[in-house]
């Protein structure tokens, strides 16, 4: 129990010094920042939340066909630290703080997490991928300007992610514990996968999320 307690201190103790190096790497920044049209902040703040407990939807969901049942708060919950530690941390550590938190709750284990986080990725990459081809079409009928470039990078991915999801095989595990882990996270992706319903709830969210990120951007 108080090895347990000086770790949580020492998360605690890491977490402080993290947000006083930001506060201060970045202080110059802060001064510089001016609020144009306070009116919109309210609009924004709402978003804000909003794309948060989107983000913690996909977690539910992703986590529905692996026999893990979050409910809408604590993935709610969830999705805001895992936010704050990708701020406070270098290399996005939100993952590795969600990961610790459902290995210690629901006793889920990593190879799975990584799946799940890859199954994500996959989607939310899809989405994104198939949204930049449809906006730079759009882009190019309006405004006339087009990027072959950009055009090929996202019609790229969408080809990648796409023969992915398709072709995707399942492999066979082997005696050597250390390589069944990475067989173990790559077969997770098929758990989700075979689950229509999910993908089809994640994407629909994803394309929530980016249609709200827009007009928060907009704002």
């Amino acid at each position: 129990m108080k090895s347990n307690k000086l770790i949580r201190i020492s998360i605690l103790l890491l977490i402080i010094l993290f947000f006083i190096y930001f506060v201060i790497t970045n202080f110059k920044a802060f001064t510089n920042l001016k609020i144009v049209n306070p009116h919109y902040l309210p609009a924004i703040l709402i978003i804000f939340i909003l794309n948060y407990y989107l983000i913690g939807l996909t977690t539910k969901h992703l986590l529905i066909p692996m026999n893990i049942k979050l409910s809408n708060i604590e993935s709610f919950k969830l999705s805001i630290i895992t936010g704050f530690y990708n701020l406070i941390t270098p290399l996005r550590g939100g993952a590795v703080a969600r990961a610790f938190y459902l290995k210690r709750k629901h006793n889920f284990p990593y190879s799975d997490f990584l799946g799940s986080l890859a199954a994500s990725y996959i989607l939310i990459f899809l989405v994104s991928s198939f949204l930049g081809i449809l906006s730079i079409i759009l882009i190019y009928l309006n405004k006339g300007i087009f990027s072959l470039v950009l055009f090929l990078i996202f019609l790229v991915i969408l080809l990648i992610l796409s023969s992915i999801i398709i072709f995707s095989p399942r492999f066979k595990e082997k005696e050597n514990k250390f390589l069944n882990q990475f067989i173990r996270t790559a077969n997770s992706w098929h758990i989700i996968k075979n689950n229509s319903k999910v993908i089809k709830i994640i994407v629909l969210i994803t394309f929530i999320q980016l249609t709200l990120s827009t007009y928060m951007l907009l704002l």
